[in-house]
């Protein structure tokens, strides 16, 4: 009789258990799913972030309308220049390791020798977005070379990388500039997962790269989603992260932890400019003082803008930004200097 109610009882765990498994990989599946088409495919709902209010902690209305006055310049300069330079405009384009198409303009500058700035744009964007930061490069006498990121159009690609599959990239589209170039010096700006996919492929960037920007970059993929899901859905990172990142895996072709940030910075001796803005409530501004606390080795610097939300540094203050910029390239740039 105890050995019938034994069996009966483990019967009925087995059946709890199972039922359990069934239910909890049924919800990795629909809930992890849900959150990589979110996040990694593109114009499915990651692009809506959506602020309540009109300024952000720690910006002022009169903030504001001095960035969107100095942004609306920016976009008037971005287009005189590209009627400038039309002419020298030369379509680009390279294969990923994973046999993608990506593609890239390169703006040839007669005043340039061997100088090249490398602009990546952000989570979601364009590479017309990049257009508001070549000016100012090509006016100190670089070929700017702009491009657009796996899974953003016209580049080919379904799920975007975050910054830990564009590094990869990025290393190729500097292998095809220093073909192009043997003498090649070459300068990195990023901007949000731009500036992730700089730092990210840091560690791994050969000599002809002299100096990286890193503006608003985050401390880790994990790190930013984590962030995200509290601020957009007031989720927790567990379990809902933990499936979402199983499904990355699955699908994406890539662990979330995998981005970390942190740990790129921490084994790169490149120079390095770190960029942010103090009212951004995307990207943490916390998260720019881990980055430039993890890079121990070369010359580092940190540059906090006032008043300056998610990627708005460049038109806070953009006349010192760029000052910042090649101040620092001037001094580092020649990667000999510590």
């Amino acid at each position: 009789m105890k050995n019938k109610k034994g069996l009966t009882w483990l019967k009925k765990l087995g059946i709890s258990l199972a039922l359990l498994t069934v239910i909890s990989l049924a919800a990795t599946y629909f809930v992890g799913n849900y959150f990589v088409d979110y996040a990694l495919v593109p114009n499915q709902g990651g692009q809506d972030r959506q602020v309540d209010q009109e300024t952000k902690p720690g910006q002022s209305q009169s903030a504001v309308q001095e960035i969107n006055a100095n942004k609306a310049q920016a976009k008037a300069d971005a287009k005189a220049w590209l009627d400038q330079v039309g002419d020298k405009k030369e379509a680009v384009s390279i294969r990923s390791q994973d046999g993608l198409t990506l593609s890239g303009n390169l703006f040839h500058n007669d005043s340039a020798q061997h100088k090249y700035a490398l602009i990546v744009h952000g989570y979601q964007g364009q590479e017309a977005d990049s257009y508001d930061i070549a000016p100012a490069f090509y006016q100190k006498g670089y070929q700017v070379l702009t491009i657009s990121l796996r899974a953003h159009a016209p580049s080919q690609g379904q799920y975007i990388g975050m910054g830990y599959l564009d590094s990869q990239d990025l290393l190729q589209w500097v292998q095809w500039l220093i073909d192009r170039d043997h003498q090649a010096q070459i300068v990195l700006h990023g901007t949000s997962m731009g500036s992730a996919t700089v730092l990210m492929a840091s560690d791994k960037l050969p000599a002809a790269v002299r100096a990286v920007v890193a503006d608003c970059g985050y401390s880790s993929i994990w790190d930013i989603f984590a962030s995200e899901l509290d601020k957009r859905f007031n989720l927790p990172t567990f379990p809902v992260l933990y499936m979402a990142n199983t499904m990355a895996r699955l699908r994406a072709g890539y662990d979330l932890r995998e981005g970390n940030t942190l740990e790129y910075v921490a084994q790169s001796s490149l120079p390095i400019l770190f960029i942010h803005g103090a009212a951004d409530d995307f990207v943490p501004v916390s998260m720019a003082r881990e980055l430039y606390d993890a890079k121990v080795k070369g010359p580092k610097e940190l540059y906090i803008v006032p008043e300056a939300g998610h990627a708005e540094a460049k038109y806070k203050e953009p006349t010192t930004y760029y000052q910042k910029i090649f101040q620092f390239i001037q001094d580092y740039g020649d990667g000999n200097k510590e």
